[in-house]
């Protein structure tokens, strides 16, 4: 009696793992892939696997035929450890829509897609959250909600789990939702004090190559639209090699929409904030002002409110599973929100549109900046 109660449970547990742990993990490789730094014909994408010298391969193409391959450009480790494979594929056309799958060692993973983005000057749209924290149903659901927007890319500011450990990655950001959207639509990350900028969230992430010569902090073009992403866990004081980033990155470009993201933000009133001096708005005064920015995206409190100074628009989009806080208004702000909350952005060469909602995905606010 005791082998058979012993044998349906090895069984159940069988199942289980089957279940929790899909087949492509059975390769070696310890979850789905993910996309990161999205160019105008390229893209990368990661792969965890438990092995640095077992090859990580990726097959992609415009139909499941596929018919090119990728191998690995850069190999990190984490504090596990585990290995990040991440492989550039390239020549892509825009607007176009590849299927891709992982070869490791001799095994290939599922097919996924994903979509390129319409090309120069063309419109697009992007999703922003921020202060994912611990809660992975509120996580999830918001996670849920983006997908259904069909953003191009996503935009996230920090705090995507409670620590930089691996397990906290792993059990708090990489959770289902979030890698059935990531592996179809790729993010960027401007990291939150939480995950800190330490080996795990270096090694989950590749930041697209720009003028900053570092993945500390960088730049991007899509569409009428320059961004500059920076790093609240780096140094930005005036004579940081940031803030001179920032200053030459601006003046630099010519795109018509300039949009900043970073962590914690210049203008907030409520829950934790620490009032003045703000340690971003010095920057935000003499920097991002004065080039012109007409959009900042920031996280770290954990409430919606916008703010507007100096013809800037400062939007606090939080949190999307923290703990909530009570916005307080300020004599520069417009509206605030308690609540966990996203944003959709819409641009193209005449208008740039943001639309912010809440957790139940109701509409809270639109920002339309103009010329």
């Amino acid at each position: 009696m005791i082998n058979i109660r012993l044998q349906k449970m090895l069984f159940v547990l069988m199942m289980l793992f089957f279940i929790i742990f899909p087949a492509w993990s059975w390769a070696g490789t310890l979850m789905r892939p993910y996309l990161q730094a999205p160019g105008q014909d390229s893209i990368y994408v990661l792969v965890e696997s438990d092995s640095r010298t077992i090859p990580a391969m990726v097959e992609y193409g415009k139909t499941p035929a596929y018919g090119l391959t990728a191998s690995a450009e850069i190999v990190d480790d984490t504090t596990l450890p585990s290995y990040i494979h991440k492989i550039r594929i390239s020549g892509l056309l825009p607007a176009t829509k590849y299927h891709y799958r992982v070869i490791y060692g001799t095994t290939a993973g599922e097919d996924i897609t994903f979509k390129t983005g319409a090309g120069p000057d063309k419109a697009f749209r992007f999703a922003f959250m921020a202060d994912c924290h611990a809660n992975i149903r509120v996580h999830g659901d918001i996670d849920v909600l983006m997908k259904e927007k069909q953003p191009d890319f996503l935009i996230y500011g920090g705090d995507i789990c409670s620590s930089g450990d691996y397990n906290s990655f792993k059990n708090e950001f990489f959770i289902q939702p979030e890698l059935d959207l990531i592996s179809r639509v790729p993010f960027f990350l401007s990291p939150g004090n939480h995950e800190g900028w330490g080996k795990n969230t270096r090694a989950f992430t590749k930041q697209p190559d720009s003028g900053s010569g570092t993945a500390d902090y960088y730049s991007f073009d899509r569409g009428a639209a320059h961004f500059l992403v920076l790093n609240t866990e780096v140094d930005f004081s005036a004579a940081s090699p940031q803030y001179k980033f920032a200053q030459s990155d601006l003046a630099a470009t010519g795109k018509k929409w300039k949009i900043a993201v970073f962590h914690k933000p210049a203008y907030a009133n409520g829950g934790d904030w620490w009032g003045l001096p703000d340690p971003m708005r010095e920057l935000a005064e003499k920097v991002l002002s004065p080039a012109g920015v007409q959009l900042v995206l920031a996280g770290h409190m954990h409430y919606y409110q916008h703010n507007y100074s100096n013809g800037t628009h400062h939007l606090v989009v939080s949190s999307a599973g923290g703990y909530q806080e009570n916005p307080v208004d300020d004599i520069y702000t417009i509206k605030g929100d308690k609540g966990y909350h996203y944003a959709v952005v819409d641009v193209d060469s005449l208008s740039l549109c943001v639309r912010v909602y809440n957790g139940a995905g109701t509409l809270v606010d639109t920002v339309s900046p103009l010329p």
